[in-house]
């Protein structure tokens, strides 16, 4: 009998060790955010650089309310990100971390992989479609030109100063607005969207 009731158990347990196992599959764990502004995976950036970062994105929290957060990368693979792609992946951290204020869903992430040579910029839910668009433009004229010369701190910061008067701005005003506005039409880059609340932008040489 104590054989045929181990043997039950243990009938009973295999159910919930492989729903255990597909969950475990199913949500990857990301590795947790190095701080509350800057997470420098890829140790891209020197001490006083990523400090000038930081206070920068803790000046727009404390004025606006709306949290910022920039991740760099040395490839996804070491994130717990391998064989995603960079938009995926930055919506899948984006949600994990839990950027922004949960009811307002007013969190953007700046994401940077320099082993790819990718940026992307992932909003919250909060904002409309037309702020995809303004976001890959962000992108294009403000980062893009920097990451392309090699200057990646100085790249971040021209974004991050974009995000805030060209995003986080109109959004806290509800004023309408365009994709263009507020763009030199020359830089406006026909860049695509993509679909929802993430934009992603191409390669950048460094």
């Amino acid at each position: 009998m104590t054989i045929l009731r181990n043997l039950a158990a243990t009938l009973l347990l295999i159910p919930f060790l492989a729903l255990g196992s597909f969950a475990q599959d199913a949500e990857p764990a990301y590795p947790e955010p190095l701080g509350e502004t800057v997470s420098d995976f890829a140790q891209a950036l020197n001490a006083t650089e990523e400090g000038r970062i930081s206070r920068m994105l803790a000046e727009i929290h404390d004025a606006t309310g709306v949290q910022i957060v920039v991740v760099t990368a040395a490839g996804l693979e070491g994130l717990n990100g391998g064989g995603m792609r960079l938009e995926a992946f930055g919506q899948a951290l984006f949600e994990a971390w839990g950027i922004g204020d949960a009811e307002k869903n007013d969190g953007i992430l700046i994401l940077i992989d320099v082993t790819s040579r990718e940026a992307r910029i992932t909003l919250g839910a909060g904002y409309d479609r037309v702020y995809d668009d303004r976001a890959a433009r962000v992108l294009a004229t403000t980062v893009l030109p920097d990451l392309r010369a090699g200057r990646l701190a100085q790249g971040i910061e021209a974004g991050v100063l974009s995000v805030r008067d060209r995003l986080v701005a109109p959004y806290l005003t509800g004023e309408p607005i365009g994709p263009l506005d507020g763009f030199e039409q020359e830089g406006a880059w026909g860049i695509p969207s993509e679909v929802g609340v993430a934009v992603v932008f191409g390669l950048f040489g460094l």
